[in-house]
């Protein structure tokens, strides 16, 4: 029943189309279709994605990380360090950033979100509604408004579901269209992932440990 409503609605736009309920999104990728659905006052986003080059069906789930997850968090941090280093990133988030203190702190506050599939754990994000300090100094054209925004940081995935970054980062965006997030210049993946999702270079900012970070912003608002 699930699949047959995404079949009936794939007049839809390309990316994703609001349907008739707020909480309700349905996103079109080559190959594959996504429904989120998160009930009204619950903290759950659930997700449903049929990836049409096989014939198994997949479901996801974006969650509120908790304290007993830290464990499998730190796995997938370790193996995003890897990868950037492997990829000529090592200054980004060198050997232990972040540290268990960030990790648990983002917890505490309740912006660490898991993406689950299948319920295994295979991604995770800070996503913040705070302003960031590091974000009040910008050199460059600026941000593109000063409304209130999301920020994301954080992001890392087990890398056995491609494009996990990308939904990561558009699931983000539905929450609040109005999202900023900063990078590494030698993060060659995700400036080409920033691109192809069509955020705005808006200059560089310097973050805690002194070092700058190319700035990006994303937003819907027309003021």
């Amino acid at each position: 029943m699930l699949f047959t409503l995404i079949k009936e609605t794939l007049f839809v736009q390309n990316n994703y189309q609001k349907l008739s309920q707020s909480n309700v999104y349905l996103i079109i990728h080559p190959n594959e279709y996504i429904l989120l659905i998160r009930p009204l006052s619950y903290p759950i986003f659930f997700c449903y994605f049929r990836n049409l080059r096989h014939t198994n069906e997949t479901y996801m789930k974006i969650i509120l990380a908790q304290t007993t997850d830290i464990p499998v968090i730190m796995q997938l941090f370790q193996k995003a360090r890897k990868y950037m280093i492997a990829n000529n990133n090592s200054s980004q988030w060198g050997d232990n950033y972040p540290t268990i203190d960030i990790i648990e702190e983002d917890i505490n506050k309740q912006q660490t979100y898991l993406c689950t599939i299948n319920n295994k754990i295979e991604g995770v994000f800070s996503l913040i509604n705070k302003p960031d300090p590091t974000y009040t100094t910008i050199t460059g054209r600026g941000w593109l408004n000063d409304n209130t925004y999301l920020t994301l940081h954080r992001i890392a995935s087990s890398g056995n579901y491609k494009g996990m970054g990308e939904k990561l980062i558009e699931w983000s965006y539905q929450q609040l269209p109005n999202l900023r997030i900063d990078t590494h210049k030698d993060n060659k993946p995700m400036l080409h992932l920033l691109k192809k999702l069509n955020f705005i270079y808006c200059g560089t900012i310097t973050v805690e440990d002194g070092t700058e970070r190319l700035a990006f912003h994303k937003t819907n608002a027309t003021d």
